[in-house]
């Protein structure tokens, strides 16, 4: 009798908190079972988390009584209903290395506590891990002083320790392999994010825009990686005279910094709309309404809301670092360098200054992340790697 290989697919942070790394979690668990293959989510349990929570807490705010989200962002029976085959499990980080054992291959995100914890877990045991890019490695142009203590412990010897016996890094943007290799000297593969396209359903939207101008969106966390500083720059310096072409629509929840200087915006100017984190199953509803995405992320791996944006053919403005180089190129976008380009190039697109094909922008994305062929290089890639050892 032939068993199945089992992949355990493992992160600290639960699927409810609703990120990009946990939505590619439960993408690639779904397609990758089969007959011949159990795919489990392996994450904390709630009361680890708590404390998982707790000490990123500490970490990030410098606070040891703040107030503590833990509150995620999607409905676990969704989550389920979206799993099919595959299982998510839940489990403390007492039980987490009897429950690790079980796979013939792990796959694991490369943040700093999930590989560490593996570290510790596992050892140089079974089974194998395959390590998953998905916060960059370098964080470019860092403001803050966490950003910037991200750069130097992520190039360290001690982030190359916790790396170094993984059997491969699977890296999602032609930068980071090419970083992998010559900084860490450690194997990597470059396999871009499955993506599918849907098609928007020719349904109203819940949320009313106005068609008769250009509606501009930003979607993604209120956060310095995301750029909200400058997009708040850029909605301060744009021409009086252009809002009465544009809307400004923002979605997204976060640093509570920024949430207050969007409402004090947009309680001035009723052309810039803030709506709040939107659930997966609105955004193709959302976009499909949209004419343009401005994206002034400071780092990416592989951006969804661009992929998300792009595979509905919208045109989108970003910065030109690795992720955003990887999915727009001229036909499909705008890759600027400096915020005074970000600004130049939105005044010029309300003008009607650049002529996107949406067809050809949907194509793009249609073309180099077809799901099909990219879940075939993660399976082949996983299945290579994998350990039959004895199940426990």
């Amino acid at each position: 009798m032939n068993l199945k290989t089992r992949i355990g697919l493992f992160m600290l942070t639960p699927l409810t908190q609703g990120g990009g790394a946990e939505k590619y979690f439960i993408n690639l668990a779904t397609q990758l079972s089969d007959d011949r293959t159990q795919v489990d989510i392996i994450t904390l349990d709630s009361n680890s988390f708590k404390i998982y929570a707790r000490f990123i807490h500490i970490f990030t705010h410098f606070n040891f009584f703040g107030y503590l989200p833990l509150q995620g962002r999607e409905k676990k029976e969704n989550i389920i209903k979206q799993l099919k085959h595959a299982r998510w499990l839940s489990t403390s980080f007492s039980n987490l290395k009897n429950r690790l054992k079980k796979y013939n291959i792990i796959y694991a995100k490369n943040e700093i506590l999930d590989l560490l914890v593996l570290k510790l877990v596992c050892q140089k045991k079974y089974p194998p891990c395959i390590i998953g890019v998905h916060t960059p490695i370098i964080f470019n142009y860092p403001t803050t002083l966490l950003a910037k203590f991200h750069n130097i412990i992520y190039a360290s010897r001690f982030y190359y320790w916790l790396l170094k016996d993984a059997a491969s890094i699977h890296c999602s943007n032609f930068f980071t392999k090419s970083y992998v290799i010559s900084h860490f000297n450690l194997p990597a593969s470059l396999i871009y994010y499955p993506y599918k396209i849907e098609i928007a359903r020719h349904v109203n939207s819940a949320i009313k825009f106005n068609k008769k101008v250009l509606n501009i969106t930003f979607v993604g966390r209120l956060s310095e990686q995301k750029g909200v500083d400058l997009l708040l720059k850029l909605i301060n310096d744009l021409p009086s005279d252009l809002y009465t072409k544009i809307t400004i629509n923002i979605f997204g929840s976060g640093d509570e910094t920024y949430l207050k200087k969007i409402k004090q915006i947009t309680s001035k100017n009723k052309n810039i709309r803030y709506f709040g984190h939107i659930n997966n199953n609105q955004l193709l509803t959302m976009y499909k309404d949209q004419d343009l995405l401005i994206s002034p992320s400071r780092w990416e791996v592989l951006p969804y809301n661009i992929l998300e944006a792009q595979s509905q053919g919208i045109p989108v403005i970003a910065f030109n670092i690795p992720g955003p180089q990887d999915i727009i190129n001229q036909n499909t976008g705008i890759l600027v360098n400096t915020y005074q380009e970000l600004l130049d190039s939105t005044i010029k697109f309300v003008n009607h200054y650049y002529n996107f094909d949406k067809n050809k922008i949907t194509k793009n994305i249609q073309t180099k992340f077809e799901p099909s062929k990219i879940y075939r290089q993660l399976k082949k890639l996983l299945i290579k790697y994998s350990h039959d050892h004895k199940q426990a």
